[in-house]
């Protein structure tokens, strides 16, 4: 998980940007919208990663077991074998996100 402000389990954006140049040719998008409303994704139930921006509003991302405060600006990158969900704390929101796989033959 990164997000922009530091906390648990954070890495810079140098960090994505470093993951992005070395996996470029490797990277399948397979789902890339807005998005507005709360979602729960249980464990197992896909093997993929996600990118989310958190463009508006504050709420509360659950990644495993882990909860995370988000608010905007802030930057989720996480694999979702882990399970996760969004709820927001107040008002409405609007997250921004990517799915992707990692294509294993140009590994």
């Amino acid at each position: 998980m990164i997000k922009s402000r530091g906390g648990d389990l954070i890495q810079d954006l140098d960090f994505l940007s470093g993951f992005l140049d070395n996996e470029w040719n490797s990277i399948e998008v397979t789902f890339a919208e807005p998005w507005s409303t709360p979602w729960v994704v249980p464990a197992g139930e896909r093997d993929d990663y996600e990118i989310h921006l958190l463009e508006k509003g504050k709420g509360r991302f659950t990644v495993g077991s882990k909860v995370y405060l988000v608010e905007a600006g802030d930057i989720v990158i996480l694999h979702s074998l882990d399970g996760n969900s969004f709820s927001v704390s107040e008002g409405s929101f609007r997250i921004a996100f990517v799915t992707f796989n990692l294509n294993s033959a140009s590994k």
